[in-house]
């Protein structure tokens, strides 16, 4: 799948609703819930990173997910595969965040749904039909390889990248 199709995705999920937010798809592998030392994030992300191969990511259809703290917030994705990459992944920036303090979700890697979220917000029935609909269109059976993680954090305008890291392609 192209960076044009995502584009194209994303403009058409803008037109559906005035109330949803839009970034570029992501799959989020963890989160934290409390305020914890990004340096020190950064710095445990940055040594993660180099003995972390990069991942296959297999997409395998659409979804929608309601938000784990905010029931009226629904994520429009596409689902991904769990294999044993995309799992080692998680719990490797799961550990990393509890290792600086951080709060990470409460899912164990048996419990976490693996997605790429297109889009999220508070969206009304008809309006998740239509984006669903929107998805089923396209062939969403595919896979591409993640080369980096991106750490990024929610400020007062959206989400904003604090950082990046490329997988080591040589370990």
């Amino acid at each position: 799948m192209s960076k044009a199709l995502f584009e194209g995705l994303i403009a058409a999920f803008a037109k559906a609703s005035d109330r949803q937010v839009g970034s570029f798809p992501h799959l989020t592998i963890q989160i934290s819930y409390q305020q914890l030392d990004e340096e020190e994030l950064k710095r445990t992300l940055a040594k993660l990173t180099t003995r972390t191969r990069p991942v296959a990511i297999q997409v395998a259809g659409e979804g929608v997910l309601e938000s784990p703290h905010d029931p009226t917030i629904s994520h429009v994705n596409l689902q991904v595969k769990r294999t044993p990459a995309v799992l080692d992944l998680y719990r490797s920036v799961t550990e990393a965040i509890r290792l600086v303090g951080g709060r990470p979700y409460g899912f164990s890697a048996d419990e976490w749904q693996p997605h790429m979220t297109i889009i999220s917000g508070k969206l009304k029935p008809d309006e998740l039909e239509y984006l669903v609909g929107e998805l089923a269109d396209h062939e969403l059976d595919f896979a591409f390889i993640a080369d980096g993680l991106t750490l990024s954090k929610r400020d007062d305008t959206g989400w904003a990248m604090v950082a990046h890291y490329e997988f080591n392609k040589g370990c």
